[in-house]
């Protein structure tokens, strides 16, 4: 659920991502503060499965991330 409320908030904020006009540093707080934290939102009180299904589990959180910053950073 949070993966796809942090997706939508990138499009949403495309425009910002793609203004040259704004630093590095200034995209990163604004990822930081509305995007880092729906995705990490109650991730204290997630019930993690025990066995293989963790390993993909973090896999698919890692991809989002990485999928994040790419778009970011271009």
């Amino acid at each position: 659920m949070c993966l796809g409320i942090a997706g939508s908030i990138m499009a949403q904020l495309d425009k910002v991502w793609r203004q040259q006009r704004l630093s590095l540093s200034t995209k990163l707080i604004i990822y930081t503060s509305l995007v880092q934290s729906v995705v990490l939102y109650g991730s204290e009180t997630w019930t993690m499965p025990v066995g293989p299904v963790v390993v993909r589990c973090r896999r698919c959180l890692q991809a989002r991330i990485v999928r994040c910053d790419q778009r970011l950073l271009r």
